[in-house]
């Protein structure tokens, strides 16, 4: 029997045939009380049911769906006590995905028109699975050299994976994500290889659900861990955290499935090797280089993308350490930097001068279209 404080899960799928194997297990039957949504409710008598929607093909179209959904499900419940779980099939971009494979999600981002959006959601990683990144686009992968553009930021493609997690962030739900790797697009040549592309995943819908079913059977009942609650000891001694850093470290806690006092210190245990790599450092670089560390564990493709921003903007870190300018690469437009100088006399104004000068902005550039992220690593 489900406890009433276990969350639900609402499973997202963007066409019935991705979901034709969950809805015949017989487990599902069809829900008219969200309109014009196509939604199922599971027939298990639970305080809260689980829910199955056909969020439709497309980023905006399946991120409005999902948000009408969950509006009109918070109406119901009062509050929203649901994990998201969006299933459904993918383009391998790269030779590091196989044809028929699931892979767990743990980073999304969206395809943009200067490469790939930064604005990112991260589902919950999975140990022991494959976690890799997912790029959301707007159109189909029709041949070689447009997937060739985007296959840099990410191995695997969809059309709603980002706008699902966009929302799960929105409503502040826990998010699992599994994609079924459907098709190779960078092994088409001509749109007489996409349509017959085209063709194969219609055939293959059914065996496509049938994996998916099979890794969602897999999963626990609750696929996320429970929220954080903080213990009394949660960080480690001689370290110092503010505040924006003790929200970091809780998430960490929390990634990692820490759920008391005695999981907590036995993963502190853990970090005496990255500690000792730290030691002589003052407690807030020690808290930051040690969040880094794990961070960059958590999250491999993230961090391999900051890095080579940081080398592209190296002159402008040179005069951050200084003192004599701020810089920060624009969340509102993707290529952009956005500078706060603090200038006290000629010889800085040159520096400053000397330092955009000297930025290589043809391959900053090329870096958010996707063309040259192999360059940015000898910047």
């Amino acid at each position: 029997m489900q406890s009433i404080t276990d969350p639900s899960h609402i499973l997202c799928f963007a066409h019935q045939g991705e979901a034709r194997a969950f809805l015949d297990s017989g487990l599902w039957q069809n829900c008219s009380d969200f309109g014009e949504l196509k939604v199922f409710k599971s027939t298990a008598r639970n305080e809260l049911p689980d829910y199955l929607c056909l969020t439709g093909e497309g980023l905006w179209k399946s991120y409005d769906v999902i948000n009408q959904l969950l509006y009109q499900l918070k109406a119901q419940h009062q509050a929203l006590n649901f994990e998201i779980i969006n299933l459904g099939i993918a383009a391998g971009l790269t030779k590091e995905v196989q044809l028929g494979e699931v892979y767990f999600i743990d980073l999304c981002l969206r395809e943009s028109r200067s490469g790939a959006s930064f604005q990112t959601y991260t589902p919950a990683p999975s140990k022991g699975h494959n976690c890799y990144p997912l790029i959301t686009v707007e159109e189909r992968l029709r041949n070689k050299a447009v997937t060739k553009s985007i296959a840099a930021f990410a191995p695997l493609a969809d059309r709603e994976g980002w706008a699902i997690a966009r929302a799960a962030k929105a409503h502040g739900l826990p998010l699992t994500m599994l994609k079924v790797v459907s098709d190779l697009p960078y092994l088409q040549s001509n749109t007489e290889d996409e349509k017959q592309n085209c063709d194969l995943i219609q055939q293959k819908a059914e065996e496509f659900s049938l994996l998916l079913w099979n890794s969602y059977q897999k999963l626990p009942k609750t696929v996320v861990k429970q929220k954080f609650s903080l213990v009394q000891n949660s960080t480690p001694t001689g370290l110092y955290f503010t505040h924006a850093l003790k929200k970091r470290w809780e998430k960490i806690l929390q990634l990692y499935g820490v759920k008391n006092q005695q999981e907590c210190d036995l993963f502190l245990q853990k970090q005496i090797t990255h500690l000792n790599e730290l030691k002589g450092l003052p407690g807030k670089k020690m808290a930051i280089a040690l969040i880094e560390k794990l961070e960059a564990e958590l999250f491999p493709e993230r961090m391999v993308m900051q890095e080579q921003l940081q080398r592209l903007a190296f002159p402008l870190q040179l005069l951050q350490q200084k003192g004599i300018a701020q810089y920060r690469w624009s969340k509102e437009q993707e290529g952009k930097i956005e500078l706060q100088a603090n200038l006290a006399d000629q010889q800085e104004m040159q520096a400053l001068v000397m330092a955009l000068q000297s930025l290589d902005w043809n391959k900053i550039q090329d870096f958010f279209h996707g063309k040259a992220s192999q360059d940015a690593d000898h910047v």
